[in-house]
C-alpha cells in the first residue's frame, strides 16, 4: 500500500473520530440502533473506490463499529422519572367501574356515578329508590307511594292490591256486614282476631243462633262456630254433628236459614239447610238446636233429613228460585231495610196487610223473598239493583258463600 493512501485513510478517519468528539451525540430514550452495510472505500492509488464496510447507525451519524467500537455514548435513564410515572402515563380511574344503571365521570381525579333517573348512587353504584321508605324500591314495589303497599304485605279490605299480586283484598274480604241504619258496607278478613282455626274451605252456608250472638259457617268436611262479638273461630267439628254423613261431599251450591227461638216461643231455634250433593241431587235438612245444651238434632225423627229438596208452597212455580242458583240466604225479623213491602194477603189470600219477617235467597241478579210470617210463601222477586246488595262495598255476588241476618245486621261471608 503506498503511503498517500495510507496518510488519505488516516485523515478521513481522524476527521470521522475528532466530528464524534466535538459534537457528541445526541440521544433520548426512544433512539432506533441499527445496523447498515455502506459500499465505500479507497484504492492503493488515492482514488475513491465502494466497497462492503459494516458500519452502525446511531441516529444520524454513521459510525465504522470497527474504529469506535467502544465510543458510543448513550445518556442514561433517570430512574426518578420512572418513580414519578413520568415514564408510564397514569390509568384511567373510571377503567374498571360499572355503575350499573348510570355511568362512571371524573371529579378532580376521582371516579364517581351519574345515575340514571329513579336510581340513587351509592359509593359507587347506582341503586334503586325507595320513595316511601317500605324497604322494596320501586322495580318490584307496585306503589312505590304508598308504604302500606309492597310484595308479600298483609292485605287490606280496602279495594287496593296491598301485596302486588294483582288481586284485590283476596283473604281480607271474607265477613261484609251491613249495620242497622247505614249505607255502606263494612268488611272484615276471616282471621281478624288473628285465630288459628279460620275456615280453611269454601264456605257453602251459615246461619246465625240470635240469643247466643254466635253463627255457624258450614263447609264441605265440617263446620265451624263463629263468635260474632269477637269474629273468632272454633276449632272444624264434623258433619255428622248436623245429622249430616261425615263422607257427603258438598262441593256444589248451599244455603241455609235460621228461624229465632224466640220468634217462635219454643227452647229451640230451627235451622233449614239447602244443600246440592255432587250428584246434583237437591237435598234439605231441618234441625233443632238447642239453645240450653248446644246441640243439634233432626227436627222430625224421619223427615227432612236429606230428603231430595222441592217448594211446597203455592206459588213455587210462579216467584221461587231453582235451589241450584241460590248461593245465600237469611231470614229478616224485621224487615228492618224494607226489603219486603208488599201486602201478605194479596199473594197468600190470608194474614195481616204488612208483614215484618221474610227471607230473602240471593241469585246472581235477584233477591227471591219468601213470606215468613203469615202464609209461608214466595211473594215476587226484587233485582239487587237498588237492593241493599247494591249499596257501596258489598261484595260481587260471585264471591257470596253464605250469609245469616242477625240483631239488625245482613252478614254476607266469602265462598271461594
Amino acid at each position: 500500500m503506498n503511503s498517500n493512501y495510507s496518510v488519505k485513510r488516516l485523515c478521513i478517519l481522524l476527521s470521522l473520530f475528532v466530528t464524534a468528539c466535538v459534537s457528541p451525540v445526541q440521544t433520548d430514550l426512544n433512539m432506533n440502533m441499527s445496523t447498515e452495510l455502506i459500499d465505500y472505500m479507497i484504492d492503493d492509488d488515492g482514488e475513491e473506490v465502494f466497497g462492503d464496510l459494516e458500519v452502525e447507525k446511531l441516529g444520524d451519524l454513521e459510525i465504522d463499529e470497527g474504529l469506535v467500537e467502544d465510543q458510543r455514548i448513550v445518556e442514561p435513564i433517570d430512574q426518578d422519572l420512572i418513580d414519578m410515572n413520568i415514564v408510564t402515563p397514569p390509568g384511567d380511574p373510571c377503567l374498571n367501574i360499572d355503575c350499573g344503571n348510570g355511568s362512571c365521570v371524573l371529579q378532580g381525579n376521582q371516579a364517581s356515578c351519574v345515575c340514571n333517573p329513579r336510581y340513587l348512587a351509592q359509593g359507587l353504584s347506582c341503586v334503586p329508590e325507595d320513595l316511601d321508605n317500605d324497604g322494596v324500591d320501586f322495580t318490584v314495589d307496585c306503589d312505590d307511594n304508598n308504604p302500606q303497599v309492597y310484595p308479600r304485605a298483609r292485605e287490606i279490605c280496602d279495594q287496593i292490591d296491598q301485596d302486588c299480586d294483582l288481586l284485590i283484598d283476596e283473604g281480607a274480604c271474607s265477613i261484609w256486614v251491613l249495620p242497622p241504619l247505614q249505607n255502606h258496607w263494612e268488611a272484615y278478613g276471616l282471621d281478624v282476631s288473628g285465630g288459628v282455626h279460620t275456615p280453611q274451605g269454601p264456605i257453602k252456608a251459615a246461619w246465625d243462633i240470635e240469643e247466643l250472638d254466635i253463627a255457624f259457617v258450614l263447609l264441605p268436611t265440617g263446620y265451624h262456630e263463629l263468635r260474632l262479638s269477637t269474629l273468632t273461630w272454633s276449632p272444624l267439628r264434623p258433619l255428622s254433628d248436623l245429622s249430616i254423613p261425615n263422607n257427603a261431599s258438598l262441593q256444589n251450591a248451599g244455603f241455609a236459614t235460621s228461624n229465632p227461638a224466640g220468634h217462635t216461643n219454643t227452647p229451640h231455634e230451627t235451622i233449614t239447610i239447602n244443600l246440592i250433593d255432587d250428584g246434583g241431587t237437591k237435598k234439605i235438612w231441618i234441625l233443632k238446636y238447642f239453645i240450653a245444651d248446644g246441640r243439634y238434632e233432626p227436627y222430625f225423627a224421619n223427615q227432612f233429613i236429606g230428603e231430595p229438596h222441592i217448594w211446597r208452597e203455592e206459588h213455587s212455580d210462579e216467584y221461587s228460585p231453582n235451589p241450584a242458583f241460590v248461593n245465600a240466604s237469611w231470614l229478616d225479623i224485621d224487615n228492618s231495610r224494607y226489603v219486603m213491602n208488599i201486602n201478605p194477603q194479596e199473594y197468600c189470600g190470608q194474614g195481616p196487610t204488612s208483614s215484618n219477617i221474610n227471607s230473602g235467597m240471593l241469585t246472581s241478579d235477584t233477591i227471591y223473598l219468601y213470606e215468613s210470617g203469615s202464609c209461608f210463601d214466595f211473594i215476587p222477586p226484587i233485582p239487587i239493583m237498588g237492593s241493599p246488595l247494591d249499596l257501596p262495598g258489598a261484595p260481587n255476588f260471585s264471591e257470596i258463600g253464605g250469609a245469616f241476618w242477625h240483631q239488625g245486621s245482613l252478614y254476607l261471608l266469602r265462598g271461594n
